[in-house]
């Protein structure tokens, strides 16, 4: 139920943007880790952009991710995603995700 609610609020919708997420070196990526996510209790995201949750809500990964949230490796360099897993980013955004800023989705969810 609570993962139905975090779509009904964005999730997967809303363009994330917590470095820990995106990738430090992603345009307008902001620097959450400080941030403790509601959903899946770690630090460094929000809970609409959490790849637990986004598992969850849409039974595949977040690009960069495994199911479980962690990070996949081979698509992470320190703490930037490769071009691979940036063309992945892309490719979930042609499909209709993460198309909306979180200021759009404010004025017209």
């Amino acid at each position: 139920r609570a993962v139905r609610t975090l779509v009904e609020m964005g999730l997967g919708r809303l363009q994330a943007t917590a470095r820990s997420v995106v990738g430090a070196d992603t345009p307008n990526s902001e620097d959450k880790s400080q941030d403790e996510c509601g959903a899946c209790n770690r630090k460094g995201h929000h809970s609409l952009e959490c790849p637990l949750a986004f598992y969850l809500a849409f039974s595949e990964c977040m690009p960069g991710f495994n199911s479980d949230g962690t990070r996949k490796p081979q698509l992470w360099i320190g703490e930037g995603i490769t071009p691979s897993c940036a063309m992945l980013w892309l490719t979930m955004q042609t499909r209709g995700f993460f198309l909306r800023s979180a200021a759009d989705f404010k004025l017209n969810p």
